[in-house]
């Protein structure tokens, strides 16, 4: 018989999470493959991703007890193997301050805590097989942790619930614990084995109702990433279980890891996708996302002011010459919700005292002139955004100002093409080793030139974004303890 109380709880959370129906659409033909990064410890097979952006390291569990930590292009890593068979499928980090983390185990199913600094289970672990039923190699593949404040349910004394998905389609009309592909835990994290509760997340038809293979929340996003390696689907969606997109064709075979790696303020971020048959790690550059920091609904790239919740969008004011209170048809747009100085919010005034005049004897009569007491500015004028610094101003992000100097971050030209990158030279700010000269890029050898004849030793190199003195970029020479060899 089921457990009335906890009945009643996911009776809710059905009708409370039932997901909108999202089309699905083809996976991204604009993203950028960087090259596989393949597993140094044989034999490997990445079954669960974790990123922890303090650190700018990539983790990854195989499900014959390995873990793996490496840089984000996967040189440097170090593999770690449990003296005995336990069979990891995914990883999560609660706190990226800390050396703990969180190990998804689908045999039995389980979450382990492992400390990174010491290499080892620090015997702490939650067993989840009272929930997530099912026969071998059925069960738990993906989990993610979700801060509070980022889930629909009560806070956690742990700071947040672990998201936990499986590989058997749920079971409707059996156990209460059947009825759900995606699971919320509310773990206890300083007593070993406490579950304080669990909910189920019911999920739309529209998207695979089984073969979860990994799981992932961003918290620059608010977005929770969703893995099918079954139908090659990636969903994105919200921690309710509504969904947001749905991409087709994910293109690394058997996925089982996966990380988003964000690049804010870019609006595309580094995927990393792993592979259990191949072995590798999939990495993919030019993924599409947007943020809502201020939590207002209105994302990053339509927000105006992202850091602030109670405005979103351009406030149109009213100039207000004679100071009535009253304004005219001369109009101003800003973010702000506060008119600035000689602005009022509405359009009232038959008369502002100053039609029909030309204070500044520039041409303009003051209804139309911005401002009648300069003869140099007439009407607003257009500056357009230049987030970079390197001078140029980005044609789609623009403001409208009453002024012959630009606002801070802003210049009268809209020549950039990329405000993300400062020199321009096609290689954005982040990845850029030198973004103020766009002859670097990237490091690259340079060989040691002693005797200043132009000519490189080929056995004194040095890895640089931009060759010191006495460096050349050939290796040519014979003798670099003679001038003319």
């Amino acid at each position: 018989m089921k457990n009335k109380y906890l009945l009643l709880v996911i009776i809710a959370a059905s009708l409370l999470f039932s997901g909108a129906v999202s089309a699905v659409v083809a996976w991204p033909t604009t993203l950028t493959k960087h090259g596989d990064i393949m597993m140094a410890t044989l034999p490997y097979e990445p079954s669960g991703l974790a990123w922890n952006p303090l650190t700018n390291k990539l983790l990854t569990v195989c499900n014959t007890g390995q873990i793996t930590v490496m840089n984000m292009d996967g040189t440097g890593q170090v593999n770690t193997k449990m003296p005995s068979y336990m069979d990891f499928e995914a990883i999560t980090i609660v706190d990226p301050n800390s050396t703990k983390v969180y190990i998804g185990d689908e045999n039995p199913d389980a979450v382990f805590e492992y400390d990174l600094q010491t290499k080892a289970l620090t015997g702490k672990s939650w067993n989840l097989t009272s929930v997530l039923t099912g026969a071998d190699n059925q069960g738990l593949e993906g989990l993610t942790f979700v801060p509070n404040g980022y889930h629909p349910f009560p806070n956690s004394a742990s700071g947040g619930v672990f998201y936990a998905g499986i590989q058997r389609p749920p079971v409707p009309g059996g156990a209460t614990n059947d009825d759900y592909l995606l699971y919320a835990f509310d773990i206890d994290l300083n007593t070993s084995g406490k579950i304080v509760n669990w909910y189920g997340i019911t999920l739309p038809s529209s998207i695979p109702n089984s073969d979860i293979s990994d799981l992932y929340f961003n918290k620059d996003t608010g977005l929770l990433y969703v893995l099918f390696d079954g139908y090659d689907r990636l969903v994105e969606m919200k921690t309710d279980g509504t969904v947001v997109k749905d991409y087709s064709g994910v293109p690394v075979a058997d996925q089982e890891g996966l990380v988003i790696k964000t690049n804010y303020p870019s609006l595309t971020a580094d995927i990393y996708l792993g592979s259990d048959s191949g072995k590798l790690i999939g990495w993919y550059s030019g993924y599409p996302v947007d943020y809502d920091f201020d939590k207002d609904g209105v994302n990053t790239s339509l927000d105006c002011n992202d850091r602030d919740a109670t405005i979103s969008s351009l406030k149109t004011f009213y100039q207000d010459l004679d100071k009535d209170g009253l304004g005219s048809d001369v109009t101003i747009s800003v973010c702000s919700l506060t008119p600035p100085s000689g602005y009022v919010t509405n359009s009232d005034d038959l008369n502002d005292n100053s039609v029909g005049t030309d204070l500044d004897k520039d041409g303009f009569l003051a209804g139309v002139d911005c401002n009648d007491n300069n003869p140099l500015l007439t009407v607003l004028k257009v500056y357009y955004k230049d987030a970079d610094g390197d001078g140029m101003g980005l044609a789609s992000q623009t403001k409208n100002v009453c002024s012959l100097t630009p606002p801070t971050g802003y210049v009268s030209n809209s020549s950039d093409k990329n405000d993300n990158d400062y020199d321009n030279d096609g290689v954005i700010t982040s990845k850029d080793c030198n973004d103020k000269n766009s002859l670097y890029y990237t490091k690259k050898i340079y060989y040691r030139d002693k005797d200043g004849d132009g000519l490189g030793n080929k056995w004194r190199i040095g890895y640089y974004c931009v060759p010191p003195s006495g460096y050349v970029s050939n290796s040519l020479d014979k003798n670099d303890n003679h001038y003319d060899n």
